[in-house]
């Protein structure tokens, strides 16, 4: 593809460029939050690990030992009394092991590969080489560090490089794992809104269907600290992808199978073997059609090649999803103050719906059921509505979403995602089954209910009066009914217990109540895993300012 001179990108779209909300820098100074770049998610090694000592090669050190790099894992083996490598990385099981082996998608080394893509042979060795030390370097830690416990180093050097595989290569795997590389800028360049929203395609070839899914792209500093930047893990129904996005502008005899024409969100949903294995398919039968015609892969005709992956057992068409808009009757600017109508705008309904819910203000409460509705904003700056609609009390519509700019001036409001919260104990990632928070994640303390799982979530409020404090979390039924949530407000301390396995509406968030503030005070919110009867899980903290 680059060697015909077709158009292609690397790197990242501006979030503004296709209106993608994952686009874009994702953490950092609020001015450059969605901008464009030229960096891509990392890479790392997939190699394997050995548990079968009949076939089994020790954990050599390697040529350039990152040891600063893994030592945080030193801290949480020892924080936690860990005696087990599966108690360090509790997800092994999705390591598959089969055969004495495993497969540990582990080891990300942001920043690494930016010169990959457009690297020569000799430059891609040297990036290659050093993902393979950055690898080789975790495991070696794990096994030999001074500063970890004997029982744990023991219960890790279980593990290994499998003696029989990649012996040209010292037991590792010779290929670098290479998530994103160039994207071709086709006939249709598939988008977030596709794998979402506009999910059937006339030209349809295959589906896609796995989340939005995007590693860390570089670290970088902020005002809390050097963070992971770029990653993101969003929600994605199947969704049809088409045949143009397989086919360069200029020229006539050149199929696109994996570099396709997709944008950096769109992509890190494509991006699955699966998927490249149906698009390879429907390539291949491409090639043939155009050469039987003798006609160009952009003529191909669509039916026929259609039927031919129909015959061969390829399912084409995406399930249905009703699909809504948002948008004001009444006519902009808007002002706080000044009461706002809203309609909802059928894209794609099929039966009436029969469950509709609103929030305009970010607090999770239902705050209008109709199609139809007005509300009044009390603070000038950005708000976002949203809406949550079913067909039959089953068939769920993705959350619809409409941005608003209420006029100048700073909104009271303020938030704090777990990224920025105080936490101590041992927290992991999880979800929930709630439509709205497919988009989300969250984590998840260790269920031990002994009060060493600790989240606190601190601001400065920037205006004294009262607020409205408002909670993110997702149902399950391993989570706890008795979570203590302690507030810090101006009148001093209140505990308030929430069931997590169930919520009072269908909003991510859930409002925890109303409660005094000064300006500059205290203003915090406290989660610990005292006493409960389940798994705690944190996710976001909101105050949003109801009036003096």
């Amino acid at each position: 593809m680059a060697q015909a001179g077709v158009l292609y990108r690397v790197g990242r779209e501006a979030r503004a460029e296709y209106n993608e909300p994952l686009a874009g820098l994702t953490e950092g100074p609020a001015e450059y939050i969605g901008k464009g770049d030229h960096r891509v998610q990392s890479y790392n090694v997939r190699s394997t690990l050995s548990f079968d000592p009949e076939n089994l090669v020790p954990i050599p050190k390697p040529k350039n030992y990152f040891h600063d790099a893994h030592a945080h894992l030193i801290r949480t083996v020892n924080t936690h009394h860990l005696t087990r490598l599966d108690a360090l990385f509790p997800d092994i099981i999705r390591w598959a092991p089969i055969n004495g082996k495993l497969d540990p998608n582990k080891a990300d080394f942001p920043g690494t590969n930016f010169g990959y893509t457009e690297g020569d042979y000799e430059q891609r060795a040297r990036i290659l080489a050093t993902t393979q030390d950055y690898w080789l370097s975790l495991w070696y830690l794990l096994q030999n560090d001074p500063e970890l416990p004997e029982s744990f180093k023991a219960d890790a050097r279980r593990y290994g490089l499998p003696k029989d595989e990649y012996l040209e290569s010292n037991h590792v795997t010779p290929q670098i794992y290479v998530r994103v590389a160039r994207r071709m800028q086709g006939h249709y360049f598939l988008t977030q809104r596709d794998v979402q929203y506009e999910r059937f395609k006339p030209d349809t070839i295959c589906m896609g269907s796995y989340n939005t899914d995007a590693h860390a792209i570089q670290t970088i500093q902020t005002e809390h600290g050097l963070k992971p930047e770029g990653d993101f893990n969003g929600s994605a129904d199947p969704y049809e992808i088409p045949y143009r996005c397989l086919t360069p502008y200029g020229v006539k005899n050149l199929l696109v199978v994996a570099a396709v024409s997709a944008s950096h969100v769109a992509y890190s949903s494509l991006r699955m073997e699966p998927v490249f294995m149906m698009i390879g398919h429907a390539g291949g039968l491409a090639a043939q059609l155009a050469l039987a015609g003798k006609t160009s892969v952009q003529d191909v005709p669509i039916a026929k090649l259609q039927s031919a992956l129909t015959s061969a057992g390829m399912p084409l068409k995406a399930p249905y999803r009703p699909w809504i808009e948002l948008r004001t009757i009444t006519p902009p600017p808007h002002r706080p103050g000044i009461p706002i109508e809203f309609e909802i705008v059928d894209r794609d309904v099929r039966t009436p719906l029969t469950r509709i819910a609103w929030n305009f203000d970010g607090s999770g409460e239902t705050q209008a059921k109709g199609a139809q509705t007005r509300f009044t904003f009390n603070q000038p700056g950005r708000q976002t509505v949203m809406v949550l609609a079913a067909e039959n009390e089953k068939i769920f519509a993705l959350p619809a979403l409409l941005e608003l700019d209420l006029g100048a001036g700073e909104s009271a409001n303020r938030e704090v995602h777990y990224l920025n919260a105080t936490m101590t104990g041992r927290w992991i990632r999880a979800r929930g089954p709630e439509i709205e928070y497919r988009g989300r994640v969250g984590f998840l303390d260790e269920g031990r209910n002994d009060g060493q799982a600790r989240a606190e979530f601190a601001t400065t409020l920037p205006r004294s009066g009262r607020y409205r404090v408002s909670i993110a979390y997702a149902t399950a039924g391993n989570r706890a009914t008795n979570v203590p949530v302690e507030v810090k407000h101006a009148d001093g301390t209140s505990t308030v217990k929430v069931n997590q396995r169930k919520k009072p509406s269908p909003f991510a968030f859930t409002p925890l109540g109303d409660f005094s503030f000064k300006a500059g005070g205290p203003a915090s919110v406290v989660y610990t895993n005292t006493g409960t009867d389940g798994h705690v899980l944190v996710d976001t903290v909101r105050w949003l300012w109801l009036g003096e």
